[in-house]
């Protein structure tokens, strides 16, 4: 039997969020050409590893977006982003930032979906908003696109998770710095399992909003370091 979770969508924790950008120096974006980094390195939130404190606030909702009113407590993020960490004035970088966000999920969103008889999460995607800030040509904000591979649903506890994709090629303004800062994030995660109840084959897509911050520790965004030097 399938279910397509409306009322009941559960939330995963794909990962997800995530700020997807890459910089990229110039003038006019016109008399741009191709160049390499000066510097190459990695922009994140949490260099040590997914955070131990929560930072993000997750809800499930219907297909359309609109919550439904069941929490699915505080996610830990970290958010990596694979870039220049430096750049030369006047040129286009070749290629697109790679963006990774491991997510560890709270224990009631794992009891969620398992309360569905699901074992495995067979993929998804994730929209993630971000902003770009700095020398840089229309700063503001940002949407990135994150895939969510396939990975077992534990028998308790939190789901650990991790979602990949790649950013925007960005255009610097004049020297100074760029700043990147994760914000809010939707997922759709697809699973399969059991029926609890009948022990027939059970499937189901699930729908999730997480917001930046926790009533602890509210936040309006997740910002990412170092920032890009533009040269």
């Amino acid at each position: 039997m399938t279910n397509t979770i409306s009322r009941r969508t559960l939330a995963k924790g794909a990962a997800w969020s995530v700020p997807v950008v890459a910089v990229a120096a110039a003038a006019p974006a016109a008399s741009a050409s191709p160049a390499d980094c000066i510097t190459s390195g990695t922009l994140t939130n949490s260099a040590s590893g997914v955070p131990s404190a929560a930072n993000y606030t997750c809800v499930q909702t219907d297909e359309g977006g609109t919550p439904t009113g069941t929490a699915l407590g505080n996610w830990r993020v970290q958010i990596n982003v694979a870039t220049c960490t430096a750049v030369h004035a006047g040129s286009t970088l070749k290629s697109a930032p790679v963006i990774t966000a491991n997510v560890i999920t709270s224990t009631t969103a794992g009891n969620v979906l398992r309360g569905f008889g699901a074992t495995q999460v067979t993929g998804g995607t994730s929209s993630a908003g971000y902003s770009v800030a700095g020398q840089v040509v229309s700063p503001g904000t940002r949407t990135g696109n994150l895939s969510i591979g396939s990975f077992p649903v534990p028998a308790s506890g939190g789901i650990t998770t991790t979602a990949t994709g790649t950013g925007a090629l960005e255009t610097s303004t004049t020297a100074g710095s760029i700043n990147i800062a994760a914000g809010d994030f939707t997922v759709i995660l697809n699973w399969t399992g059991e029926d609890p109840d009948t022990g027939a084959p059970n499937s189901g897509v699930n729908y999730i909003k997480c917001t930046t911050g926790t009533a602890a520790a509210p936040a309006t965004s997740v910002p990412l370091t170092p920032a890009i030097t533009v040269q």
